[in-house]
């Protein structure tokens, strides 16, 4: 098998004031073969809603949402198109909803 490489963003740092782009780091990283059952998703689009203000501020802060933690991926409502699928539910191509289940779409 060849190695496959994904991408993530990962928040740095918590803000002080107004985000800037240096709080965040965009990571190359090892994708794993999807097991029987799974799903390989490529993103094409990411949610990038108000709320995650609040998921990038430092983790002490009350919130009714847990804090993004630091150097982890951030996470959120995505779009993807399937590009391996190991699920006979899911094929390849089909464009699905995400951020823990894939919805057909």
């Amino acid at each position: 098998m060849v190695p496959r490489i994904g991408q993530e963003i990962r928040l740095k740092q918590y803000p002080k004031g107004v985000p800037t782009e240096d709080l965040f780091e965009h990571v190359k990283v090892d994708v794993p073969e999807p097991k029987v059952g799974e799903l390989l998703i490529r993103n094409i689009w990411m949610s990038v809603d108000p709320y995650m203000r609040g998921r990038i501020s430092a983790e002490e802060t009350k919130s009714y949402i847990d804090s993004f933690q630091l150097n982890k991926p951030l996470d959120g409502a995505c779009v993807g198109q399937i590009i391996e699928s190991k699920n006979n539910e899911f094929t390849v191509g089909e464009c699905v909803l995400g951020r823990i289940l894939a919805f057909k779409w």
